[in-house]
C-alpha cells in the first residue's frame, strides 16, 4: 500500500513537471523556442565533439597499429637476415673444413716426398 503511494506521487510530480513545461511553452512560445533551439544547437555541438574525439582516437589507433605492422615488418626482415648469415655461415664452415683437409693431405704428401 505505500509501496503503491509513493508510485502514484512519483508519478503525479513526472505529470506535474510534464504539465508545467507544456504550460511554459503556452505562456511564452518565443522564450520556448530560443530554448529549444539553444538544446538543440548544444545537442549538436555535443555531437560534434564526440564525433572528432572518435575520429581523433580512430587516427590514432591506425597509426598505432601503422608501427605494429612496420615493426612487424622490420623483425621479420631481421629474422630473414640471420638466416641468411646463418646459411652462409654453415657454407663457410664446410668449405673451411674441406681446405683444411686438403691442406692436411697435401702436407701429409709433402712429408712423404720428404723422407724419400
Amino acid at each position: 500500500m505505500e509501496q503503491e503511494n509513493e508510485e502514484l506521487e512519483m508519478q503525479n510530480n513526472s505529470n506535474n513537471i510534464l504539465d508545467n513545461f507544456v504550460n511554459g511553452i503556452e505562456e511564452h512560445p518565443k522564450e520556448a523556442g530560443v530554448g529549444i533551439l539553444g538544446l538543440l544547437t548544444t545537442l549538436g555541438m555535443t555531437n560534434f565533439i564526440q564525433w572528432r574525439k572518435r575520429r581523433k582516437e580512430q587516427k590514432r589507433h591506425e597509426e598505432v597499429e601503422n608501427l605494429q605492422k612496420d615493426a612487424i615488418q622490420k623483425q621479420d626482415a631481421q629474422i630473414q637476415d640471420y638466416k641468411d648469415l646463418s646459411e652462409e655461415n654453415e657454407y663457410l664452415k664446410k668449405l673451411n673444413s674441406s681446405l683444411c683437409d686438403a691442406l692436411v693431405e697435401s702436407s701429409e704428401g709433402g712429408e712423404s716426398d720428404n723422407e724419400e
